[in-house]
């Protein structure tokens, strides 16, 4: 996949519980948390403010499956973008652009 560089973007994400590999739905951008990686660069903490940025697609169609906005200050630089998502009780998601 390949973006613009410095313009928003929402990446797909499926988060699953670590228990049992079930799809987790219900969650909110208050209960993920998000590094961003740039080229060559340090990982940092993504702060989600609104549920603009974190929207759970379809909890009962498409189980587990949300949207991340990343903004123009997470794509300004050219070159990969690495991003993890976690939440409590569910597996890690990792994603690379």
């Amino acid at each position: 996949m390949e973006i613009k560089q410095s313009t928003s973007f929402k990446v797909p994400i499926r988060m699953k519980l670590t228990a049992d590999g079930t799809d987790k739905t219900g969650l909110t951008y208050s209960d993920v948390t998000v590094y961003v990686q740039k080229q060559a660069g340090v990982s940092t903490l993504k702060t989600l403010t609104s549920a603009l940025e974190w929207v759970e697609i379809d909890s009962t169609n498409m189980p587990g499956a949300y949207d991340l906005l990343l903004a123009t200050s997470d794509t300004d630089t050219g070159g990969f973008i690495k991003y993890t998502v976690s939440a409590a009780l569910c597996v890690s998601y990792y994603g690379l652009l």
